[in-house]
């Protein structure tokens, strides 16, 4: 399965040249790595990939990750502006180890892993019950609760008390970064 994630960070080098664009990525940490052509992928892709993202016109993209068949075979880093938390950083060099805000693309990541599950029937449908996946949370079940299925979170519409339009902050997502235990924030906004 190949998977492309644009602004998550993991390990690898700052920027990809053509020539690394066929060639494994450095193994830094516990990732496997490969040559494209060792999981059937067309290093032409990859160099295409590194080429946009030294366009001018790349629209702010800071990183690109592909891992194929479970083994990473594409890593690359650019410059581009941020924000933290409301805060413009201004044009930041991004690499391996700098941490990301990725509360959106996390939305779209999750969709696909979801489509994986259903097409290798680890999951019978999106019509469940989400308190089924946390047993451990049984003291937050309430009749409105268990009314929220996995379609609901997958399309935005479990009728979660949110509000992203008021100061940093204070917003769910904002507390919800910094607990320990985000999933019973989330489960209990309700």
């Amino acid at each position: 399965m190949l998977l492309i994630c644009a602004n998550l960070l993991f390990s690898g080098f700052a920027r990809a040249t053509e020539a690394q664009c066929g060639s494994a990525p450095p193994k830094i940490d516990d990732w496997e790595v490969a040559r494209p052509d060792e999981v059937s992928f067309d290093a032409s892709t990859l160099c295409k990939i590194g080429t946009m993202l030294t366009a001018s016109d790349r629209q702010n993209l800071h990183s690109v990750v592909v891992v194929r068949r479970g083994k990473l075979v594409y890593e690359a880093y650019t410059a581009g502006s941020d924000y933290k938390w409301g805060t413009d950083l201004g044009v930041v060099t991004y690499d391996a180890t700098m941490q990301h805000d990725t509360r959106s693309v996390s939305k779209s990541v999750v969709s696909l892993l979801f489509g994986i599950a259903l097409d290798r029937k680890l999951l019978t449908g999106i019509d469940m019950p989400v308190l089924l996946f946390f047993p451990d949370y049984a003291d937050l079940k309430t009749p409105q609760r268990e009314r929220i299925l996995l379609r609901h979170l997958l399309t935005m519409t479990a009728g979660f008390a949110w509000n992203e339009d008021t100061a940093w902050a204070p917003t769910p997502s904002a507390r919800c970064t910094n607990l320990p235990i985000p999933i019973a924030m989330s489960l209990s906004a309700l």
